[in-house]
């Protein structure tokens, strides 16, 4: 099934709000930022978008990296929480990889996402 356009992180804002919250995950071929909605009343979705400089290769390049990183959300998507958006950096490093490497390099990173919304949204032990 393909992403629908409410799965699509497109303008600028959204894009930038991403420095400095979330959960940060690098690996050699890709940064992956896991972020809480901008509006959890919205409807209930996960969220991508991709972002794939010159320094990574030329266009078909960077549209290859891109369709990748797209596909790998797609196929995995359900490991992350209803509300949330993810937003890939793509890096040189990406072409050596196989989709599977990427695929478990993403869950793991959703997992690490789940764990720390998780810890922070437990209430405090009672004393």
């Amino acid at each position: 099934m393909r992403l629908r356009p409410w799965q699509r992180l497109r303008k600028r804002r959204e894009f930038d709000r991403e420095r400095g919250i979330g959960l940060r995950y690098e690996c050699p071929a890709f940064l992956c930022r896991v972020l809480p909605p901008m509006d959890p009343t919205a409807r209930p979705c996960r969220r991508l978008g991709v972002i794939a400089s010159r320094r990574v290769g030329g266009a078909v390049q960077r549209n290859r990296g891109k369709r990748m990183l797209r596909e790998v959300f797609r196929l995995n998507q359900e490991c992350l929480p209803d509300h949330c958006d993810v937003i890939f950096v793509v890096r040189k490093e990406l072409y050596d990889q196989t989709l599977p490497q990427l695929e478990e390099r993403f869950r793991d990173a959703a997992a690490r996402a789940v764990k720390r919304w998780k810890r922070e949204n437990e209430p405090p032990p009672a004393s």
